[in-house]
């Protein structure tokens, strides 16, 4: 194998046309150094054969120089001798020198190298590993990022935002801005979504703050609806950081969310977040804000802190001067589950009392049953016992 890297240039690509692709594949990955003049023939093989490609290889292993010099020498070519086939960020070169069958072979060839980069072209390769400088670069060269990327989200920026990668969730996002069809609501809300539910606060904050840069009329309607979808969940997993993040952008925080049927403050104190709980109060939530569907349930969120019993909660709740006359489904309040409460700590604590009162008897009795097992007597008196013990056995055995 290195003899090849040895021989002339002519020659070794010469060499190159009769190996496979998988051969081909494996000389670029153990000397990078030739992978320039390797990947031009890999390229046409692939076309040829119907393989995956070579950009692919390029972007998956992060070849960044390779990939520029790839680009510009292999599919720099002038517009009136190509024609450009853009599938799922992937393009393919038209050039019937390069194919031995017939058109329809050819097309057929081309729908399955279509079908096949759909899930593993080169761009969401890259944007999955991370790797900013090679999505720049790609997305420099013109591969489409609205391109449908057939990853778990339906555009690639948001599969970028999930992924918490935020140089590329902005090289992508400024690249969509430019298009003629611009960067479409539902983009954004799904990327929004996508970081919100993989906790990328830092991504969240970016999305937010181009939403509201730019000038069309619903940008602050968005971002009401976009913050209100994505904060109940943030407030039910105890997300502290994207909740604050979330909050700056909200009016009001004081709504109900019927996928977990409550307010976010009700839903903190129902999940027992007490920081999360001051954050609300601190913008302005209502601490007896009763939404009509849950009054028969809960109450207020300071009824159902005191039916949960958490210290931190209810102090909160109280210095903000919640009432404590708000029933729930139980016709109880506030003050009487508070009540309960106190009963219940008196009466837990006369228990303990009374055990460690009864664990320092039971100490006591084994401290004393100790000192009599170990305590030893006079020796007068042992000696006495003893001539008490013979004189009565042997006045027995002679009365009888």
């Amino acid at each position: 194998m290195p003899a090849l890297f040895s021989l002339a240039p002519e020659l070794f690509l010469q060499i190159l046309s009769y190996l496979p692709v998988s051969a081909i594949s494996s000389l670029a990955r153990t000397n990078t150094t030739a992978s320039t003049s390797i990947m031009p023939m890999l390229y046409r093989k692939n076309i040829i054969e119907g393989k995956g490609s070579a950009l692919v290889h390029l972007a998956d292993n992060d070849y960044t120089n390779e990939l520029r010099d790839y680009i510009d020498n292999e599919m720099s070519l002038r517009l009136s001798e190509r024609r450009t086939l853009r599938t799922d960020n992937v393009f393919f070169s038209y050039d019937p020198n390069l194919t031995n069958g017939t058109k329809a072979q050819y097309q057929a060839r081309r729908r399955y190298q279509a079908y096949e980069h759909a899930n593993y072209g080169p761009l969401v390769r890259a944007v999955h590993r991370g790797a900013h400088e090679t999505v720049d670069l790609l997305v420099g060269m013109g591969f489409d990022p609205a391109a449908r990327s057939d990853t778990p989200q339906r555009s690639l920026l948001a599969y970028a935002a999930s992924n918490g990668y935020l140089k590329n969730t902005q090289t992508i996002l400024e690249k969509l801005r430019t298009t003629a069809k611009g960067c479409p609501n539902y983009v954004l809300e799904e990327a929004v979504s996508a970081a919100a539910t993989n906790r990328h606060p830092l991504v969240v904050r970016y999305l937010l703050t181009n939403i509201s840069n730019q000038t069309h009329t619903r940008a602050n309607t968005l971002i009401q609806e976009l913050c209100r979808a994505n904060l109940p969940a943030a407030v039910v997993a105890g997300r502290v950081s994207l909740c604050q993040v979330l909050m700056v952008w909200l009016r009001s925080v004081d709504f109900h969310n019927s996928q977990f049927s409550g307010t976010p403050l009700q839903l903190a104190v129902r999940n027992g977040h007490p920081t999360i709980v001051r954050m609300l109060l601190m913008r302005g939530a209502e601490p007896d804000a009763v939404v009509p569907r849950m009054n028969l349930l809960e109450g207020s969120a300071f009824t159902e802190a005191a039916r949960l019993g958490n210290e931190e909660i209810i102090e909160a709740l109280t210095v903000a001067g919640a009432r404590d006359n708000v029933r729930n489904i139980d016709g109880l309040t506030a003050k009487d589950y508070l009540k309960r409460n106190n009963e219940r700590k008196e009466r837990e604590e006369r228990d303990r009392q009374q055990a460690r009162e009864a664990q320092a008897e039971q100490r006591q009795a084994l401290n004393r049953l100790s000192r009599n097992e170990h305590e030893f007597e006079a020796p007068g008196t042992i000696n006495a016992r003893i001539s008490a013990t013979c004189t009565c056995g042997s006045s027995y055995f002679r009365d009888h």
